[in-house]
């Protein structure tokens, strides 16, 4: 049944309309990339959505977020996942607005708080050693875990419940 509803989305994309009044090429290709590292990634990943668009963008954090413990990574790394998540975010967000979804607040509130550690992480004046590196991979690795499982799910059921995709 959610490979029914995912193929309804897919259309839009196909003929190149604006969706949400935006243009579909730069979505399009984020889709296209998410997509082929998630069919590609040398290590099977726990699928997070039944909406293949909102699952492969998931993989790609949790991919980024990997490469923050690793050794030699710096702080390019974290500006790769800030760009990446806002991207995700953006998109979520707007399918949030366009389907008129009634958690939308509180989940924008979610984002904001992430974008804000993000952030705080990219003005920190901090060397970036493995100690540094380790904690904040598992601390962004926890949160992004309980939003993706837990508030994206609310949001995932309500797009494949959604007679307007």
């Amino acid at each position: 049944m959610a490979a029914k509803k995912e193929a309804r989305i897919l259309p839009a994309i196909a003929v190149g309309r604006d969706l949400f009044g935006l243009q579909l090429l730069p979505l399009i290709l984020i889709w296209v990339v998410a997509l082929g590292r998630f069919l590609f990634h040398p290590v099977p990943m726990r699928k997070t959505s039944d909406i293949l668009w909102q699952d492969a963008q998931h993989q790609v954090l949790f991919e980024i977020l990997d490469m923050v413990s690793e050794p030699g990574s710096d702080a390019k790394v974290l500006f790769r996942l800030r760009d990446y998540t806002e991207t995700h975010f953006s998109l979520e967000e707007l399918y949030m607005l366009e389907l008129g979804y009634p958690g939308r607040d509180a989940h924008i509130c979610a984002h904001d708080k992430f974008r804000e550690e993000i952030d705080r992480l990219l003005e920190a004046d901090q060397a970036h050693d493995t100690q540094f590196k380790e904690i904040i991979s598992v601390f962004l690795t926890e949160w992004l875990t309980r939003h993706v499982f837990g508030i994206d799910k609310k949001l995932e059921q309500y797009i494949l419940d959604s007679a307007e995709k």
